[in-house]
């Protein structure tokens, strides 16, 4: 099921991902070809990746950026993933994906209610 989350950062990741192409001086229409040549993917699975019907995954993203000699964290740099102030208090934190570690704020709210299912979940782990 994509959620409205899910959906939003898909496309946020697709605009980076055109953004990139654009930088390096692909066209629109030759960036599909270009990304199911990089991905080895079909035209129709690249298709959907850029016009956010297919969520992206962390090795396609890493994939994209070495491929043009980019930090894959770049891709990021841009995207407004702060939510609303209201929504709790903002703390420095560090975010792993296996062993990639990414410094960021996590801002932390109410406690969950029983039998909810969140995007993320923090941990403290050596007064971290």
């Amino acid at each position: 099921m994509v959620t409205e989350t899910s959906s939003s950062e898909s496309l946020a990741v697709a605009e980076r991902m055109r953004e990139l192409m654009s930088r390096h001086g692909i066209g629109k229409r030759q960036q599909t070809a270009e990304f199911c040549r990089i991905l080895d993917l079909s035209f129709s699975q690249g298709h959907r990746k850029l016009r956010v019907n297919s969520p992206w995954t962390l090795a396609q993203i890493r994939r994209v950026a070495n491929a043009f000699d980019e930090p894959a964290l770049k891709l990021f740099e841009t995207i407004n993933t702060r939510p609303d102030e209201t929504e709790g208090t903002a703390h420095d934190a560090v975010l792993k994906l296996g062993s990639f570690e990414v410094p960021c704020q996590a801002w932390v709210g109410q406690a969950l209610e029983a039998g909810s299912r969140p995007d993320f979940i923090a941990q403290k782990l050596n007064n971290r």
